[in-house]
């Protein structure tokens, strides 16, 4: 029944002010059970639906927490149902079309579909957006506390942000009650603006009184509902309704009558009011009542007299009775008319019935082709069933979650699909399954299912075995998965075990296979790269798209020996046309081709294999590739001169690592990069923790990107004057970098470092060899970034100025604008040293400027000392131009500048409409403009 709204002008008042204000103020009711908040609902609703907004509305369910996007579902299907197929079309294109997967009933075969987990929260804001633009409109949820997690995630992801649109969200919590999630319950309603929903007054209740039983209340009565019901209003409402129909007077004489309706009796009274039904339907009643407390949003008539065991005419002649008693409301589904009505009969059912009616409820569903996850949610609540079509439901609704973006509730379902598999074959299959649903959340435990997996299969004999391609994938996942760990051997060693087993028989999957060890074999010291190499591009030949993926990878391996710039160049970037179908193939060639990319001096197409591995990895369901997109555009960024960007770069990177383990990895080479970034910066405290934080080198993350950790070390101990130290961390990083075949100075200059140690402890003949070394093998590699910063320590080292000012030359045109800087302070010193102060003050003013811009303060602090030194004043701060704006305003400018509105660049780059317009604005005033007519001009002066 509809609860009077006594006592509640304060929350209406809020709620008619938020939807009059017309701007994000989201509110959260929260109270106990029966205080009202659904009826605040209702009328929230029905308030904003006068004032023209439209509402979607969604209620949560205990059963359904599982059940992934489900609460997002109940809020926008029914408005999408009623659009047209064109419209739904026009409503899901462009970046909106993740959104399919979650909300509307026929996302496409799951195996296509990939893990949408980056992409599905922002798709879906995007279709709030575009609906909200048709006209204003209200979420309104409620029992937020028993919401899924991915509901959850994204209604926090909503309420989060800022941006200027007619869409609000109003949730009810129920106090008390305690959810599976309840801290991302809390994280969301932190967002919220909370309205407290308490007990009724002793005025209200007597005005409630007044009002249902037509006479005055007397005090003492009042008193006492107010006690017995503590202010609840569903209670006190159903105590008013029983007397009124019992024409009880509220005299203090019907005090002795009040005792059944208290909180702590609530259940006995439902479950009586329930039992003194027709005495020939009060059986059919409570079947009814207990079979749609199992069932939740499921019980629709035919399927709750499917589990209750009885027609469907007398499911139907009891839902009447039941909503005459006011205990149940609607039929499609059938729903309790309060979640207390909901508590207590689910609260009398006993334990070994209820599994039993979960097993029957998942077995009605599944024949009647119910939702595979609401199956799931049956199937969890009972024993297992131990029958092929119970593992097979677990399966669908496990692909169906990933195909939502949420791999968690997946794990969930295939775990229990382990425990309805009889066979080993499906046992093997599913364990796999599990493995790669844990590939984008667990990479310990995606490892630990993958290895059982992998270890089964190769024991069942050949051709026992699933297929092929199923244990080759099993084989790739797994390398992908151990790789990531740092333990690319065990990669290599199960990827060729499967090659040599299918031998000829399927030469394309062994190409593959070949592609994927070569690709561990990066991490793997003395990995003959080489032979292995000459063996893949031989195997390739007849395969387009493996050869290209053979050419990329062999040039990768060349970028690091430091040889053929120019074809590693072409073959790299030859490496953006393969095929978007082979996914992770594609993503791993982008990887090698970026870090490749980089060594080269390519860091515009660096950058934009960077930046594809960041936004193709959500689609692939692979976050690793990711957390590599990330590092390697820090990477592009700090040698480009933009250390602001570096260092969010690598800090995503290292979140994105931490995310995938539960945050117990060990320390990487994105700390190493990350320390570098800082020291450039001049923040040295940071630099020092984070390398305090990364512990002895033995507890380091083997692979060769630990380098950069090594080499990080190596600069701070240089930084505190220790140089033996210093001098230690750089030869060997330069013998731990020969065992992966890199001898590249483009990739981490340690001879220079080694060098420069060497220089300042008194062996200037070992320095001078060293540095020698580098510049050598930086000519050969002609990259200009390794080629100026050879010159500038042999230069440093010697004295020569001739060297330093080859170091600038060679740098003045290259995007290295970093190296440049360093290059311009160590010539002007250079020239001061000789006497020659106009030329001194003249470059050191351009590297004060250039390392500015760049963000390094360190070394614009030490460039503006010195330029103190020669001409008496410090150097004027640089102008805030072009050079001035970071990645992602000048990401942000260009697209504005070529037509994109806000909302555009919005939707294609993955922010809110407030960062865009914060991001132009910035861009507006460091590019010195009015707006948006001068910014085609502003960029073109680049």
């Amino acid at each position: 029944m509809n609860t009077p709204l006594f006592g509640r002008d304060a929350q209406l008042t809020a709620i008619a002010d938020v939807l009059a204000a017309g701007k994000p103020d989201h509110l959260v009711l929260s109270g106990i059970s029966g205080a009202g908040k659904s009826a605040l609902l209702d009328s929230a609703a029905g308030l904003a639906v006068r004032n023209g907004h439209r509402v979607l509305w969604a209620g949560a369910h205990p059963l359904e927490q599982d059940y992934a996007f489900g609460l997002v579902r109940q809020l926008f299907q029914p408005i999408i149902a009623e659009l047209s197929d064109a419209d739904r079309a026009a409503l899901f294109a462009g970046a909106v079309a993740p959104a399919v997967a979650a909300v509307w009933p026929e996302p496409g075969p799951p195996a296509e579909a990939g893990d949408a987990h980056f992409a599905v929260p922002h798709a879906l804001y995007w279709l709030a957006v575009r609906l909200a633009e048709q006209g204003p409109i209200v979420l309104v949820v409620d029992d937020v506390q028993w919401a899924d997690e991915a509901s959850l995630r994204w209604l926090a992801y909503l309420a989060g942000r800022a941006d200027p649109v007619p869409l609000l969200l109003i949730a009810a919590r129920t106090t008390g009650m305690r959810g599976g999630q309840e801290a991302l319950v809390d994280q969301l309603t932190g967002h919220l603006r909370p309205v407290a929903v308490s007990g009724l007054s002793e005025p209200d209740v007597a005005a409630f009184a007044r009002a249902a039983l037509k006479a005055e209340p007397e005090h003492g009565f009042v008193a006492a509902c107010r006690e017995v019901t503590g202010g609840n209003a569903f209670l006190l409402g159903e105590l008013l309704a029983t007397l009124a129909a019992e024409d009880v007077p509220p005299t203090e004489d019907a005090i002795t009558r009040l005792a059944e309706f208290s909180p702590h009796g609530v259940s006995r009274w439902v479950l009586t009011r329930i039992r003194r039904a027709d005495p020939d339907a009060s059986a059919a009643c409570a079947a009814v009542a207990e079979a749609m407390a199992i069932l939740g949003e499921s019980a629709f008539v035919p399927v709750v007299a499917a589990v209750a065991g009885l027609p469907e005419e007398t499911v139907e002649r009891a839902a009447d009775l039941l909503s005459h008693m006011g205990l149940l409301r609607g039929l499609a589904p059938m729903r309790f008319a309060h979640a207390i009505v909901r508590g207590a009969v689910d609260g009398e059912i006993p334990a070994g019935r209820r599994r039993t009616a979960h097993a029957q409820a998942a077995r009605v569903l599944d024949t009647r082709r119910g939702d595979a996850e609401r199956v799931a949610a049956h199937l969890l609540a009972c024993d297992p069933i131990g029958e092929p079509w119970a593992a097979d439901a677990l399966r669908r609704a496990a692909r169906q979650a990933l195909h939502r973006g949420v791999a968690e509730p997946a794990g969930r379902y295939l775990r229990r699909a382990l425990a309805e598999s009889g066979d080993e074959t499906t046992r093997v299959v599913v364990t796999a399954e599990l493995g790669r649903a844990a590939l984008s959340v667990d990479l310990p435990s995606a490892v630990a299912h993958l290895t059982d997996a992998f270890d089964a299969v190769v024991a069942l004999p050949r051709e026992s075995w699933p297929d092929r391609l199923f244990t080759a994938t099993v084989a790739k996942d797994l390398t992908l998965a151990t790789g990531a760990s740092g333990n690319f051997s065990m990669g290599r060693d199960v990827l060729d075990q499967v090659a040599a087993a299918l031998g000829d028989s399927e030469p394309q999957l062994v190409c593959d296979l070949e592609a994927y060890a070569i690709g561990a074999g990066v991490g793997i010291p003395g990995f003959p790269h080489e032979e292995r190499l000459a063996r893949l591009r031989e195997r390739a030949a007849a395969f387009p798209d493996s050869a290209r993926l053979a050419a990329a990878l062999t040039a990768h391996h060349r970028s690091g020996t430091g040889t053929g710039r120019e074809r590693v160049v072409e073959d790299l970037r030859r490496a953006w046309e393969l095929p978007t179908a082979s996914a992770i193939e594609r993503l791993g060639a982008f990887a090698f081709c970026a870090a490749g990319l980089c060594r080269a001096d390519e860091f515009d197409l660096a950058a934009r294999f960077s930046e594809a591995l960041v936004a193709e990895s959500s689609v692939a369901g692979q976050p690793m590739f990711a957390e590599l997109g990330h590092a390697l555009h820090g990477v592009v960024a700090f040698h480009t001169g933009r250390l602001t960007d570096a260092l969010d770069e690598a800090r995503a990177a290292i979140e994105l690592r931490d995310s995938l383990s539960g945050g117990h990895w060990p320390a990487s080479g994105w700390e190493g990069h990350l320390i570098r970034v800082h020291l450039a910066r001049g923040e040295f405290e940071e630099a020092e923790r984070l390398l305090s934080a990364a512990g002895e080198p033995e507890t380091w993350q083997p692979s060769y990107f630990v380098n950069w950790l090594l080499h990080g070390r190596g600069q701070m101990r240089s930084l505190r004057g220790d140089l033996e130290g210093a001098l230690a961390d750089h030869l060997e990083c330069g013998r731990s970098l020969a065992g992966y075949d890199i001898h590249n100075p483009a990739e981490i200059p340690w001879r220079s470092r080694a060098a420069l140690a060497n220089h300042r402890l008194g062996r200037t003949g070992t320095a001078v060899e060293l540095a020698t070394e580098e510049l050598e093998l930086a000519r050969r590699w002609g990259a200009p970034r390794a080629l100026g910063q050879a010159l500038r320590a042999l230069g440093r080292i010697t004295r020569d100025t001739d060297l330093l000012a080859e170091s600038v030359a060679v740098l003045t045109d290259s995007p290295a604008k970093l190296a440049r800087a360093y290059s311009l302070f160590h010539l002007g010193l250079a020239h001061h040293r000789e006497s020659r102060r106009a030329d001194a003050r003249t470059v050191l003013t351009r590297a004060h400027r250039l390392a500015h811009e760049c963000g390094a303060h360190r070394l614009a602090e030490k460039a503006a000392e010195a330029v103190t030194r020669i001409a008496g004043r410090r150097p004027n701060a640089p102008r805030i131009g072009l050079a001035a704006l970071t990645a992602q305003e000048r990401r942000i400018a260009e697209r504005a500048a070529a037509g994109a509105g806000n909302r555009q660049i919005a939707e294609e780059l993955f922010l809110t409409l407030r960062t865009v317009e914060q991001h132009l604005t910035s861009a507006y005033r460091k590019l010195g403009i009015d707006g948006r007519r001068g910014l085609a001009g502003a960029l073109r002066s680049r």
